[in-house]
Formats: structure tokens, sequence, C-alpha cells
């Protein structure tokens, strides 16, 4: 079994935006969309983990309604 772990904790800082990077827009689509996506579609992945941080309380208000999982903040 495979286990993929997405972090997905990051500000943005060095891209000098105002929100938070996982949902910063890459061709109308949130970049932690693009990585899902990808690891769903892979073959090799049995389980996807998503680590948030206290940087990114609106990732996981987007990752807790996208799949109706109660996420813990893992640091």
């Amino acid at each position: 079994m495979i286990i993929a772990v997405l972090m997905a904790g990051g500000k943005g800082k060095r891209m000098n935006i105002n929100t938070e990077k996982p949902l910063f827009k890459l061709f109308d689509k949130y970049l932690i969309d693009h990585v899902l996506d990808n690891l769903k579609e892979s073959k090799y992945i049995d389980k996807i983990f998503i680590a948030v941080s206290p940087h990114t309380p609106e990732t996981k208000k987007y990752i807790s309604k996208k799949f109706f999982l109660i996420l813990k903040n893992f640091f």
C-alpha cells in the first residue's frame, strides 16, 4: 500500500499573493486540485492524506467540504 501525503500548509509568501498557496488558481483550477487530480489518477497511490497548517484555514475548509472529512492540523 502506498500512501501519499500532500503538504498544503503554505502561505504563498514568496509568490507575493494574498491567498493561501493551495487555493491559488492556475488555469481556472486551484493548485491543490491539480495535485489531487494527479494523485487520484495514479495507479500506485492507495490513500491520500492532506496536511494543513494554521496558515491555511481556508484550504482546510475547502478540503473538508470537498471530501466531507474532518482534518487535523499537522505541524
